[in-house]
């Protein structure tokens, strides 16, 4: 619950829980103003250690991203994705430090069914786009952008 400026308080009418990471020690925990998945920005998101026993509260994009995931297979990064407008933003987040970082934005909607990894720091995926589209797949490499 998210406190403003003037002291109010304000409480989520909606949670989203992600998926486990493959051995089952975190998750992503968001708070969202709306009841809907169609409308109301997700203002608290929280990585969960349950192997730790902690809640670090993080920043994924300017609204929380969507809600999908893809946790590299040694739990070092997630990789969550932001799209409007006809773009895509893809975000890395740093398990180890809760740091998070954006990749820059793709010409065209990426197919978050396509994600696939490449390696624990890689991965690939396809673009959403007609069959004039000449877009080459998408590739991120999560150790450049954390380089920057």
């Amino acid at each position: 619950m998210p406190y403003t400026s003037d002291g109010s308080v304000t409480y989520a009418r909606r949670l989203f829980v992600s998926e486990l990471s493959p051995s089952g020690r975190f998750n992503i925990l968001k708070a969202c103003e709306d009841s809907t998945d169609e409308t109301g920005l997700c203002w608290a998101v929280f990585l969960v250690d349950r192997e730790a026993g902690k809640v670090q509260k993080i920043s994924i994009a300017k609204y929380g991203g969507q809600n999908w995931v893809q946790w590299s297979m040694d739990e070092r990064y997630a990789v969550f994705a932001e799209s409007m407008e006809g773009v895509t933003w893809f975000i890395a987040l740093d398990l180890q430090i809760g740091e998070s970082k954006m990749f820059d934005y793709t010409a065209a909607p990426a197919d978050l069914s396509s994600f696939t990894w490449l390696s624990d720091r890689t991965f690939q995926a396809n673009f959403l786009c007609d069959a004039n589209c000449a877009e080459p797949p998408l590739q991120g490499d999560i150790t450049k952008l954390f380089a920057q």
